[in-house]
């Protein structure tokens, strides 16, 4: 669904160059590719924050295509990926396998400790651990000498993430110790836990009540523990911002399903596109016109950083 993300932002700036003359100010539209990509160009609102793209900026916003309309008052969560690859030695599965050093053993070892430490793990801080192994042999009567998995660790404390981090490395080396295989190690560069902003969050649902648009009870949601991550966390460290779900079709499919992709190529998808360039277009009207909103967007802003 993230083509949703692009047409909305473009499709809110075309509409505001129509009555900036009129109303004055700024307004940007930011392209920033590769939010759940890997590697150098992955997360690129990370580098672009930290390069100072948005230095100067008033306020940030976005919208991002969900199963249901929402402010997204629980957050986002700090996330950080692990890679691990395990080196053992090959031998026939039957005749030699004393000879043998089996790196899916590891991987298997290390997933299950993940598992078993889950129980430890601190619950205020709303630990998220997901793996899979991605490489395990190539068949079944060969000992396999190489095994991969890939984790991602998510927490509300940015501080605990090291913590998470760690732990499943330790589960990683005392694999390998004890099946005799050699293991790397690499983790990536992670992702912060958002900065909300109740301000800008009421600015968004007096939009949806103007628009007549329902969403989800902000209490409610507000009591649902984070799941999610985003690229967009790192940039409400920098300046406010708010990252609002615009629903497509109906709230009975789970994201990053099949059949939710499909959903935001078809009719559903284009309304879920025109309710956020109106979201983000009447948003962006409501701050640019009235200079106490923004002022009291970045008070709340520079209060919310002192505690982070």
């Amino acid at each position: 669904g993230h083509n949703i993300i692009a047409a909305c932002s473009l499709g809110a700036g075309l509409a505001l160059s129509r009555v900036m003359e009129e109303v004055g100010g700024e307004v940007w539209v930011v392209g920033t590719p590769a939010e759940e990509g890997h590697g150098p160009y992955g997360g690129a609102k990370v580098s672009m924050a930290e390069g100072g793209v948005f230095d100067g900026v008033d306020v940030c916003l976005m919208v991002h295509p969900m199963p249901g309309t929402s402010i997204a008052s629980t957050g986002f969560l700090a996330v950080s990926g692990v890679s691990i690859e395990f080196e053992g030695r090959s031998a026939h599965a039957a005749a030699d396998a004393h000879n043998g050093a089996n790196a899916l053993n590891a991987a298997v070892l290390t997933y299950m400790a993940v598992h078993a430490n889950r129980q430890q793990l601190r619950r205020d801080a709303d630990p998220v651990i997901h793996g899979i192994i991605t490489e395990g042999g190539v068949a079944s009567n060969v000992i396999p000498d190489r095994a991969c998995l890939r984790f991602g660790v998510r927490s509300s404390d940015d501080g605990y993430i090291p913590e998470l981090v760690e732990m499943v490395s330790n589960c990683a080396r005392g694999a390998a110790l004890a099946t005799g295989c050699k293991v790397s190690i690499e983790s990536s560069r992670g992702l912060r836990s958002s900065i909300p902003n109740r301000v800008l969050e009421g600015v968004i649902t007096d939009v949806w009540d103007f628009l007549g648009h329902p969403y989800q009870d902000p209490e409610e949601v507000a009591r649902t523990p984070p799941g999610g991550s985003t690229d967009f966390a790192d940039v409400t460290h920098v300046v406010p911002g708010i990252h609002p779900m615009i629903g497509v079709g109906d709230a009975d499919v789970a994201m990053h399903s099949a059949e939710f992709a499909e959903r935001t190529l078809g009719a559903e998808g284009d309304q879920a596109v025109l309710l956020g360039i109106k979201t983000l277009g009447l948003a962006a009207l409501e701050v640019l016109c009235d200079e106490a909103l923004r002022k009291e967007v970045w008070e709340e802003f520079r209060r919310r950083k002192g505690g982070v």
